[in-house]
């Protein structure tokens, strides 16, 4: 059964589960501009949000995230970017926990 992977399937819903897992308001943002929108985690842009009609996910360039690409299934990567889909299979919830956690931390 597929399951909403951050939360839901808004920036706001993404960034609301992020600091949820971190417990830190404080240092995790959206970003927009007037071509994207993204996750900032202390200043740094981490997460590229891509909702349109084709594609829901998070596109990043974070050399964490590039490791549980093949742990997270349905999960992707172009070249140097990991594509993380906002929809996924149950078994994958806590690998996305663990990535979100894992990048805060670096």
């Amino acid at each position: 059964m597929l399951k909403y992977a951050f939360g839901g399937n808004t920036p706001e819903e993404i960034l609301q589960f992020m600091i949820a897992i971190t417990n830190d308001a404080k240092h995790i943002t959206l970003t927009r501009s007037k071509t994207k929108t993204s996750v900032t985690m202390f200043g740094e842009n981490v997460f590229a949000i891509r909702i349109n009609s084709r594609t829901q996910c998070l596109d990043t360039s974070n050399h964490i995230v590039l490791e549980y690409v093949e742990r997270i299934v349905g999960a992707s990567q172009t070249k140097d970017i990991a594509h993380i889909p906002l929809m996924v299979e149950e078994e994958s919830l806590t690998q996305i926990e663990s990535m979100v956690t894992e990048v805060y931390e670096q």
